[in-house]
């Protein structure tokens, strides 16, 4: 008689689980609870995540450069990206730069010199918005130049990497599932 009124009880409980009519019946010895949960939960983001980066960014480069020699070359750029990002992004990287500047020589006037190095990049990047940069920059170059050069400008630089991002967050999340319990008779009747 006890165990009936532990299963009377279970079922009577069972039913108000939660708001929502829960499952309850015997098989082959066992009290089975299918127990259905749609409601939202808080959860809490507190995690890593990657975030790519494909987009253009304006550098500033200053720096004096030693040149003694005749320049011969060709310098080629393609450039076609679309952006579209809503954060703000650590950027450290060491970028290549192949581009051209116009500088005032003595006794030759303004002249344009193919400049390769690398810059090292450490900023922090605002974005929130789609770009598309489409373009080709092809500059030939042939100059005799002995000249200590000061280089004072901004350069265009592709940034195309995945940088990890900490996001700490609390969302709503929607539930919708069904917990399936059980437990032997035999416990219950056994148990006490």
């Amino acid at each position: 008689m006890k165990w009936v009124i532990i299963v009377l009880g279970l079922l009577i409980i069972g039913g108000v689980i939660g708001g929502v009519a829960a499952k309850i019946y015997l098989e082959k010895g066992l009290l089975k609870v299918e127990v259905p949960i749609k409601q939202k939960f808080p959860v809490l983001i507190d995690s890593i995540f990657p975030v790519p980066i494909d987009m253009f960014i304006e550098v500033p480069f200053s720096d004096t450069i030693r040149i003694n020699k005749v320049i011969k070359t060709n310098v080629a750029v393609p450039i076609d990206d679309d952006i579209l990002i809503d954060t703000s992004i650590p950027v450290r990287i060491d970028v290549p730069i192949d581009t051209t500047v116009s500088v005032n020589v003595p006794l030759l006037g303004l002249i344009s010199i193919p400049i390769k190095t690398t810059v090292p990049v450490d900023i922090n990047i605002p974005i929130n918005k789609k770009v598309h940069i489409k373009t080709n920059l092809n500059v030939p170059v042939e100059v005799p130049i002995d000249e200590n050069i000061p280089i004072s400008t901004s350069v265009n630089v592709s940034i195309n990497k995945s940088f990890n991002i900490p996001i700490k967050q609390k969302i709503d999340a929607d539930v919708d599932t069904i917990v399936n319990t059980q437990i032997k008779i035999s416990d219950i009747i056994g148990g006490g």
